[in-house]
């Protein structure tokens, strides 16, 4: 099992990062959009059916990224609960485990101290 480090005082720093990365990359898709749009080529089979082919690949595209920027949107919304959340069950956590530990040692007749610095 990987250990996991998480520093919840860095999470809402994160966000905020997250936040200007998504609107930096929502203004970039909407400069783009206009420029990416395809033009026929000119009126014979070939240029239509490139024209539709390019049409139908900047509509693709362009909705991949804009699922993107909400994921992103998403995750910068959902650090600061995360991160006071976290905080709040790893103070829980380590009260529980000190509780534990203090019954344990308690149970075998020891002291932290000998647990921790042997007898």
């Amino acid at each position: 099992m990987i250990p996991l480090s998480v520093f919840n005082e860095e999470l809402p720093a994160i966000s905020a990062k997250l936040g200007i990365g998504e609107s930096t990359l929502s203004s970039a898709l909407h400069t783009a959009g206009p420029v990416a749009a395809s033009r026929p080529t000119g009126a014979h089979l070939p240029g239509y059916i490139l024209f539709g082919g390019f049409k139908a690949m900047k509509e693709a595209y362009f909705a991949i990224l804009e699922t993107g920027v909400l994921e992103k949107v998403r995750a910068g919304q959902a650090l600061v609960p995360v991160s006071v959340t976290y905080e709040t069950a790893d103070t829980t956590g380590a009260a529980t485990v000190s509780a534990a530990d203090r019954a344990r040692l308690q149970a075998e007749g020891k002291e932290i101290v000998d647990d921790i610095f042997g007898d």
